[in-house]
């Protein structure tokens, strides 16, 4: 039985040449009254399109926000089964995406990200201020969606599974715990067990 729930996994079939797909993830500190929202996205992954690529976008702290797109979608790679996206921009790998240990992403990955249920990690660069952004968090799923005492159920209930609606927007994770560190504009957050929602 899965502990992830259903539409976990990434939704583009390898052949309809126009598709989006994006993933929303919050982490919340309470000492700050604030947080940082990470959205990572591919668009038309098949490549060769005018919009083809992928970008990572951050709400951090008092509303500042920093955008970087990667237009190599040979970079991207994503699970069909579970939660579990990774873009690298800039790296000195020369193999096909795929997860890495956290030492080995931040030693080999200088601008992207890799995302599963259980850990974020992940690199930008801004051009404007020369600063880098950079995270690196675990996650403890507390509950995702549904009743408690049976396994993670879809959103919208049966209509996710019928071939006429879209999966839609999917929560992930209703309630969670994150421990990391986040830099951005030259200052560390470091956190433990604060909210975290995807």
């Amino acid at each position: 039985m899965s502990s992830q729930p259903p539409h976990s996994g990434y939704h583009w079939d390898g052949i309809t040449p126009r598709f989006f797909e994006g993933w929303y993830f919050r982490v919340m500190i309470p000492q700050l009254a604030d947080g940082f929202a990470f959205m990572y996205s591919i668009q038309d992954p098949s490549g060769g399109q005018v919009n083809s690529g992928g970008a990572v976008q951050i709400l951090a702290i008092e509303s500042n926000y920093l955008c970087r797109t990667f237009p190599d979608t040979d970079k991207f790679w994503a699970s069909r089964q579970e939660l579990a996206i990774i873009h690298w921009g800039k790296t000195n790998l020369k193999i096909r995406p795929c997860l890495l240990s956290p030492s080995a992403f931040f030693e080999s990955v200088q601008e992207g990200y890799q995302a599963t249920a259980n850990q974020q990690q992940g690199r930008i660069y801004d051009p404007v201020t020369g600063e880098i952004c950079q995270w690196d968090y675990r996650i403890e799923t507390r509950y995702s969606w549904g009743d408690k005492k049976r396994p993670p159920q879809a959103t919208a209930g049966i209509l996710s599974y019928l071939p006429i609606f879209d999966p839609g927007w999917q929560i992930l994770t209703a309630h969670g715990l994150a421990t990391g560190m986040i830099t951005h504009r030259g200052k560390n957050y470091q956190f433990e067990n604060v909210p975290f929602y995807s």
